[in-house]
């Protein structure tokens, strides 16, 4: 067989293998393995991997690039969020880590300072 017939056969067989590859396991020159696909009309590279497109959490928007938000601003919304004090009803906003944590270690409400939880927790004795 021609060498050039198996440069042809090694690159239809193996799409994703390498110009480079190919001219090793033909034990021809890379030079040469690229002109002759070239003149077979066949790509002289493997393909690339598609382009993992997110979703940010914040606002559902497609996002092409390696972040996973679309801004900084929605990165802040979502990392912050904003809670409603269970005592004074007062708008915060609070770290998600420090929120997650707490649910986990029991806490069923959330304050938007110390004093709102004494508060709480007087006026929830007083009624006991």
């Amino acid at each position: 067989m021609r060498l050039d017939t198996k440069v042809i056969k090694y690159r239809n067989q193996n799409p994703f293998m390498s110009t480079r590859q190919i001219a090793k396991e033909v034990e021809v020159s890379v030079s040469w393995t690229h002109s002759i696909l070239k003149k077979a009309n066949l790509p002289t590279n493997p393909p690339r991997k598609k382009k993992i497109t997110y979703i940010c959490p914040e606002c559902n928007q497609l996002v092409n690039a390696r972040r996973k938000f679309c801004s900084e601003k929605c990165k802040y919304n979502y990392r912050n969020p904003l809670f409603t004090c269970h005592y004074c009803q007062v708008k915060f906003r609070r770290s998600r880590s420090k929120v997650t944590a707490a649910i986990k270690n029991g806490c069923k409400h959330i304050y938007c300072e110390q004093k709102c939880t004494y508060r709480a927790k007087r006026d929830n004795n007083a009624d006991l």
